[in-house]
């Protein structure tokens, strides 16, 4: 038994569960078309899902030794943590801010030699192109904050 994977595969489970309960804020679809609530809801089953499959592999797998195991795998958890909190301040701050600002601090933290320029250009990239894609090709309303954005 692996209690490494079984401890991992929890927390996957609990953060897709988590990311799946917050979803729920929003709606899932608006007449015909996918409401903002769709894409966080299946990514939360997907990341429930592969959590269960990495639980259940925890018991036919050998025990990793402990150096082995560590910061490098709870870094790997960090993209789903910022996910969770993206979801989770979507309401208060917008989808179009969350996404920039939590974009910015996944890839300052994943990829450190990037430049700030760099970091700051793909936040507001990213917002922008979710803006363009959403809001204007699909008219799908992304959540609005407190400032109207």
């Amino acid at each position: 038994m692996n209690k490494q994977r079984l401890i991992e595969g929890g927390i996957f489970i609990a953060l897709g569960l988590i990311t799946i309960m917050l979803s729920m804020q929003y709606t899932y679809m608006d007449k015909f078309t996918p409401g903002p609530g769709l894409f966080p809801f299946w990514l939360g089953v997907i990341l429930a899902f592969l959590g269960a499959v990495m639980f259940l592999s925890g018991f036919r797998t050998a025990t990793p030794s402990v150096r082995k195991v560590g910061l490098p795998r709870l870094r790997s958890l960090l993209p789903f943590a910022i996910l969770v909190l993206l979801v989770a301040t979507m309401s208060l701050l917008g989808a179009l801010i969350s996404i920039a600002i939590f974009t910015m601090i996944l890839v300052r933290t994943v990829h450190r030699k990037t430049s700030w320029l760099g970091t700051i250009s793909t936040g507001l990239l990213l917002s922008v192109a979710c803006y363009v894609l959403f809001e204007r090709l699909l008219g799908v309303p992304l959540p609005k904050g407190f400032l109207g954005i």
